[in-house]
């Protein structure tokens, strides 16, 4: 008897423990539902300052960063999960312009031939204008770094 009851028991947790799964691409995460209906985001594991979103096939942008998360339905919160965005450095140079194309802010150096240097830093998705008819060296690094 305690044997059956224990089986239901486990079954029902199982059915109703809410379920999520997560895919992360860049900065942009996107959760599928299981049977959870709500995901909770924190930047500390405690959960102290968590954001709540609603499972409906939004995509969620986040900071480069250590993110922790759970899922949530009208009966239980689940297990705490970690997620890592990394920080991604990008730039381009193209059509007298540079642009940058990672996820964080950047320093970047220009450097032309008689050896003066200036420092610009450029925003996610910035562009800078550049002479590229001289002989200026870029050099681009995370902000802050």
């Amino acid at each position: 008897m305690q044997g059956i009851f224990l089986i239901t028991v486990i079954t029902a947790l199982y059915i109703i423990y809410p379920k999520a799964s997560v895919n992360i691409s860049g900065n942009i995460i996107k959760f599928e539902r299981g049977n959870a209906n709500l995901i909770i985001i924190s930047e500390n594991p405690d959960f102290s300052n968590a954001r709540y979103f609603e499972i409906n096939n939004s995509i969620i942008r986040l900071k480069p960063g250590k993110y922790y998360w759970k899922a949530s339905n009208n009966y239980l919160e689940g297990m705490a999960n970690e997620l890592i965005i990394p920080s991604e450095v990008g730039l381009n140079l193209e059509n007298s312009s540079l642009e940058n194309t990672g996820n964080v802010e950047i320093n970047v150096t220009q450097e032309n031939e008689e050896g003066e240097k200036e420092l610009v830093i450029l925003g996610i998705q910035a562009e800078y204008p550049v002479n590229d008819t001289n002989k200026t060296v870029y050099e681009g690094g995370q902000y802050g770094q």
